[in-house]
């Protein structure tokens, strides 16, 4: 089982993720093949005809993905939510919610932090989980 610091780091991925299995869902999974059949009507020539259609099975498989990725998002939310400490949920916030960089968390916390001392607080905090 993966511990929270693997799931933080999969946070920004997931949501990512969960927008292009949207986008996939919008348009639907369309595949084509062609089988051979004759006109209806006489002479009842023989011809290719093409046939399209929505691939349910791989439409149910992005859906069942899409939950899995949505339960990762809620246990990290979850997560973050239950943090005492607002320091430290500002870091988890800027860093894997925002996407900033170490020095980025650091600056927009102001005061004598560092990106050094923002990581390792947070490290700390996350090996006593």
């Amino acid at each position: 089982m993966q511990g929270i610091k693997q799931k933080l780091e999969q946070y920004t991925a997931a949501k990512a993720a969960i927008e292009l299995i949207d986008a996939d869902l919008r348009r639907g999974v369309m595949v084509t093949d062609s089988v051979m059949g004759s006109m209806t009507v006489h002479p009842y020539t023989m011809r290719r005809i093409t046939i399209e259609g929505v691939d349910r099975s791989l439409m149910d498989l992005l859906q069942a993905k899409k939950a899995e990725l949505a339960r990762l998002r809620l246990e990290v939310e979850g997560f973050l939510a239950g943090v005492p400490d607002s320091h430290i949920a500002s870091i988890i916030r800027l860093r894997y919610f925002e996407e900033k960089t170490w020095q980025g968390v650091a600056m927009t916390l102001g005061g004598k932090n560092k990106s050094s001392g923002v990581r390792m607080a947070l490290y700390r905090y996350l090996r006593e989980e």
